[in-house]
């Protein structure tokens, strides 16, 4: 599977969608249950199946402990939070 990270306008319009607001009480940027998905569904490669058939993959191949692995690295690639293995000089 590819996932392409999306135009950085792009990917700050997902967050701002109010279905992926923050929710009331919790520390978060976004709402960590609706959003992570989302973001993998947006940027996931959809030439060889659907967003409905990648989130039906998701749902009935993959372990928890996988899909969260995979919908972090969607997020990842498009937060570009920088990196501490990138030295500064």
């Amino acid at each position: 599977m590819t996932l392409r990270a999306l135009p950085p306008a792009e990917f700050e319009a997902l967050i701002a969608k109010p279905e992926f607001a923050p929710r009331e009480g919790q520390n978060e940027r976004w709402n960590a249950e609706t959003f992570p998905r989302a973001a993998f569904l947006a940027c996931v490669d959809t030439s060889d199946l659907t967003a409905d058939e990648w989130s039906a993959f998701v749902d009935g191949s993959l372990s928890q402990g996988e899909r969260e692995s995979l919908f972090l690295a969607a997020i990842s690639i498009n937060a570009r939070w920088p990196s501490g293995a990138v030295p500064n000089v």
